[in-house]
């Protein structure tokens, strides 16, 4: 058994809370394909099943051309015609009947094994063991496991001990030892499940409401879900596995520990404690080491358990899940991070995804907009990269094209793959700067403008006629296209550069000097639209103006300072840096909108917080994240159920986007880098003074191994890059006395020279 004093190990003591929704609280394993999760309940288990491929619903018809319309959009809003401006768009969809929908993703089935015979549970646990990808629970005599093989993508359950159970699936037929389920989607896709019962020591028998064991010294089920008409093949399968559950389990066991111990973090002394003791510490401000190792090893765990990551991931109970924004936080937060870190290859299957449909983004950039290049909404038809909604927050929302070449960049950035670079993320990058070198104009200034444009989640604080703005989705110059694609052409300049492209940086240069400089509000919060009309909400979920903190990391590393008009002001207008306006407006969101955010929106707060360099702030973001999405088996929630305060009080659903955001979070605090720049240990507070990290990831296409000791100013650092690079090093104040021959500067270590496949060791 797992040792309960793992970082790698969460347990508790009692089954999975949410009586209407247990699903939401259960322990999860998954082979990237199949995802199962069991609530541990003593008498009445139920084991959800989820299939990656089934999804639900969704329409798609042929992108009509608009674009002859598009110019009216800037006529209206020069005449003063903003709402007209608005409705342009789509208006001219609802006449030509474009209303796509996105589809959604469904469970296959829940298998429900009710056990009768086992008496008052005594030392109950439930244990989710990370490193073997292997749910337990454990009481009086029995013993219950459960996994999904990565080889075959069955899902394997064990209970030994003496066994009485019925095992049934709603709307199932049984035969004997065996469960067949069959269903249809609502487009009349067939899906279904195959179930076998390996009865040991005891009698089975098939009845009405179920398959029964009587007796039995153990039972294995073998389960397997498949997209089609496959029942026939699967049964074959299952009929044909000879197998113990233990050497069922070992070769997936082998698969699942390379990928979960390629990347590694631990901190400091472990705790036994449960995951629930741990959480009510979190929930009354007290953080430990163990918690922050847990999660952060558990966020590992669910990118290795589910490949083409949602933020359902693959543990969905609901009947329908909710359509999400893929540039939205969500992208950055599943994918970005130590998804990125861990898995890189999903980065690329999402390029892939959309490359597949390199004809409908020019079809979304010249049908819409009259443009030419890549178009990436935020949302997309089923079976195509066309529009996935003809609301104007998705038509608007410009900077989606450039926040998603932004994050195939930086799989370049972390594996260093340059033959990648060249064929498949330089193009596509190129084709996407394309759109925007039509899409922006100059305005008076000589700077660029954008026009429409959105910023998710956020309806500006105007009135029009003496009325406030609702339902609205249109403005102008809104922060984050900026940000996006300010970033877009930093990385096409290093790309550039990399490759020896001369004859595009230039171009790439001048853009980004026409791009203007970013504003600061009244309260010396970063202004959610810069040199426009529109002005910030007091109350707003949204958070992408905040980008130059994390993801993109620009203003993070390349600061700038503007002068602003404070409500109170006595005499010159007071400067503040882009960087602290950032920091100040996650705080202002918090503090006057904390109950309308979600997890998505608090995880990417967290991973920001992060790069103010304060600790103590860092420390506060992650303990507000910890305490209003999460549950006791470690899953993030949409919200807070509870009415906590920092977010929406409404039904959850599951969001693993929580759990990206706050290893996200714990990464950003250890190492933060960029091209040429590393900072080691800029957040750590008191929770992660002492640990040793293995393999993380940087933007400069080297992985970082260091044991540190910040009580005692110990440090030992290695960094491995792919190929040649010049960094500068800052480092934490608790180091002073390098044992190298290069000096420290204020802290900084400069031009570091990295040689490619050498390990460059750094000691205090």
């Amino acid at each position: 058994m797992a040792k309960l004093d793992s970082g790698t190990v969460i347990w508790d003591k009692s089954p999975a809370g949410f009586p209407d929704a247990r699903w939401l609280d259960s322990l999860v394993v998954g082979s990237g394909t199949v995802g199962a999760s069991m609530t541990g309940a003593v008498a009445n288990e139920s084991i959800l099943i989820n299939h990656i491929a089934l999804r639900d619903g969704g329409k798609t018809t042929a992108l009509q051309d608009v674009s002859d319309k598009f110019p009216q959009i800037r006529k209206f809003y020069a005449d003063g015609k903003i709402l007209d401006a608005e409705a342009v768009l789509a208006r001219e969809f609802e006449k030509k009947g474009y209303n796509p929908q996105m589809d959604y993703q469904i469970p296959v089935c829940t298998l429900k094994l009710n056990f009768t015979g086992d008496g008052f549970p005594l030392n109950y646990r439930r244990i989710l063991d990370m490193e073997s990808a292997e749910a337990t629970v454990t009481f009086n005599e029995q013993e219950r496991k459960l996994f999904v093989a990565r080889n075959s993508d069955i899902v394997v359950f064990n209970a030994k001990g003496k066994v009485n159970l019925t095992v049934s699936v709603e709307g199932a037929r049984h035969e004997g030892n065996w469960i067949y389920f069959s269903a249809k989607t609502s487009n009349g896709d067939d899906y279904g499940l195959v179930t076998r019962l390996v009865v040991s020591g005891g009698i089975v028998a098939a009845r009405p409401e179920g398959v029964v064991v009587e007796a039995a010294d153990s039972v294995m089920i073998l389960a397997k879900p498949y997209i089609g008409s496959d029942e026939t093949k699967v049964k074959k399968e299952l009929e044909a596995i000879k197998l113990t559950y233990a050497k069922l389990h070992a070769p997936s066991e082998a698969i699942h520990k390379r990928l979960f111990n390629k990347v590694r973090l631990e901190f400091g002394e472990k705790t036994t404690d449960s995951q629930s003791m741990l959480m009510n510490f979190a929930r009354e401000g007290v953080l430990t080491s163990t918690l922050l190792e847990r999660l952060w090893n558990f966020a590992k765990y669910l990118s290795i358990c589910t490949d083409g990551l949602s933020p359902s991931g693959l543990w969905l109970g609901e009947g329908k899940s909710v359509n999400y924004s893929m540039w939205n936080n969500a992208a950055q937060l599943l994918y970005g991070g130590i998804g990125l870190a861990v898995n890189p290859d999903s980065v690329l299957e999402l390029l892939g995804s959309y490359e597949k449909f390199a004809d409908d983004l020019r079809k979304n950039a010249s049908r819409v907009f009259g443009m030419t290049g890549f178009f990436v909404p935020d949302k997309t038809a089923p079976g195509s990269a066309l529009f996935g909604s003809a609301c104007g927050s998705t038509l608007h929302f410009v900077a989606s094209s450039a926040l998603a070449a932004n994050l195939f960049y930086r799989y370049y950035l972390v594996t260093g793959d340059a033959k990648v670079l060249k064929s498949r993320i330089y193009p596509f990058m190129q084709s996407v700067a394309e759109f925007y070198g039509d899409f922006l104009k100059l305005d008076a200034n000589g700077t660029y403008s954008t026009m429409p444009s959105y910023s998710p989640n956020s309806i500006p604080g105007n009135t029009i006629q003496g009325k406030r703005l609702e339902n609205f989705h249109f403005a102008t110059n809104s922060t984050i296209d900026f940000l996006a694609v300010g970033a877009l052409l930093d990385n096409l300049i290093h790309a550039g550069e990399a490759l020896g492209d001369d004859d595009n940086i230039q171009l790439w240069t001048e853009m980004k000097g026409k791009l203007p400089r970013l504003q600061a509000n009244e309260s010396g919060g970063i202004r959610e639209w810069t040199n426009s009309a529109f002005v910030d909400a007091r109350v707003a979920s949204g958070n992408l103006q905040n980008y130059g903190l994390y993801p993109l990391k620009t203003l993070s590393f390349n600061d700038y300072e503007v002068a602003y008009q404070p409500k109170v002001s006595v005499g010159a207008n007071p400067k503040i840096s882009m960087r602290q306006a950032s920091i100040n407006s996650i705080s202002q969101r918090l503090n006057l909108a904390g109950f309308v955010q979600d997890a998505k929106t608090l995880g990417m707060y967290a991973a920001q917080m992060a790069h103010s360099q304060d600790s103590e702030l860092a420390r506060e973001m992650i303990l507000k994240l910890l305490s209003s999405t999460f549950t006791n088996s470690g899953l993030s929630l949409s919200n807070d159920w509870r009415g906590g305060g920092f977010s929406l009080n409404a039904k959850p659903t599951l969001d693993i986007c929580g759990n990206f955001g706050l290893a996200a979070a714990v990464t950003e605090c250890l190492i933060q880098s960029n091209f040429n720049t590393l900072r080691i240990l800029p957040s750590a507070f008191e929770e992660m003074a002492i640990g040793e990290a293995t393999d993380l990831a940087t933007d400069f296409g080297a992985r970082i191994s260091m044991m540190w000791n910040l009580n005692n100013s110990r440090l030992v650092l290695k960094i491995t890059p792919k190929h040649n690079v010049t960094i500068d090093i800052h480092f934490h104040p608790a180091f002073k006395k390098t044992k190298n021959k290069e000096r420290l500067e204020d802290g900084v270590m400069r031009k570091v020279q990295l040689v490619a496949g050498k390990t460059t060791v750094i000691e205090f």
